[in-house]
């Protein structure tokens, strides 16, 4: 599907499996988005190329509660982040080999205690590239795995939270265009 959504309100998705696959570059969601739970996928599950990028509004917040937000080796410029919980990837796509790709917020990205399983992940030969603040949160991660980059235009706060370069095989970066700070509470680690 070539043609770009003309729904303008904000999607809360709560469960279920749901794929973005109209065209690259159709917009398929004009509003913010709330992940409630679930997964939502850039792609399709039978593995088609050209479907699947750009298709949330560079404005967009999204904000993840619960579930998982997978761009699947597809580009994807939004606005912001806020994460509460549950797994925001960049990763590949393993039925058609798609990797290389650029996850790119433009504003700041907030990461809250998401859990040992959750977390901010530059997965597989992927860059997550963040023009604003990163803060992250007690209990929070963010990865950069098998080759993945992170890139900061601003600074980073740690607040008894962890981000972790080259978790994984293949060399892994990490960028910053600020400083660092740490906040008295908790442990706060980069490694």
């Amino acid at each position: 599907d070539t043609t770009a959504s003309t729904w303008l309100t904000n999607l809360t998705f709560n469960a279920g499996n749901s794929f973005l696959n109209k065209a690259d570059g159709a917009a398929n969601i004009n509003g913010n988005i709330t992940l409630n739970g679930g997964n939502l996928t850039a792609g399709t599950e039978t593995g088609l190329t050209g479907v699947g990028a750009n298709q949330i509004a560079d404005t967009s917040l999204i904000t993840l509660n619960s579930g998982t937000l997978n761009f699947a080796g597809r580009n994807e410029t939004i606005g912001s982040l806020v994460m509460n919980g549950g797994v925001f990837r960049t990763d590949t796509d393993t039925t058609t080999g798609l990797t290389g790709n650029k996850v790119v917020i433009l504003g700041n990205a907030t990461i809250n205690a998401v859990g040992d399983n959750g977390g901010l992940i530059a997965d597989n030969a992927t860059v997550l590239s963040i023009g604003g603040n990163l803060t992250v949160g007690a209990q929070a991660r963010v990865l950069a795995n098998s080759s993945g980059t992170v890139n900061v235009g601003g600074g980073v706060e740690l607040n008894g939270s962890t981000i972790r370069i080259a978790s994984g095989s293949g060399a892994s970066n990490f960028g910053l265009g600020g400083t660092v700070t740490t906040l008295a509470h908790g442990q706060a680690a980069v490694f």
